[in-house]
């Protein structure tokens, strides 16, 4: 029985150290896709938005989906 509970809790802990790598790495792109943006595109975490040369107003790029 007690194999069972320490087994289960070190499955807890794992699955816990998982989540919070997968959690930073996407931390981590916001930052380097908020780096890669140009001083003319805003970045608001879902949709980049970049000004066009033809048009005055701004074209939506949305980004794939996390």
């Amino acid at each position: 029985m007690l194999l069972c509970v320490v087994e289960m809790f070190g499955s807890c802990l794992v699955i816990i150290t998982v989540a919070a790598l997968y959690e930073g790495l996407k931390v981590l792109r916001d930052c380097l896709v908020q780096k890669a943006c140009t001083a003319n595109a805003t970045y608001n975490g879902d949709a980049v938005a970049v000004p066009t040369t033809d048009i005055p107003s701004t074209e939506i790029v949305k980004l794939p989906n996390r």
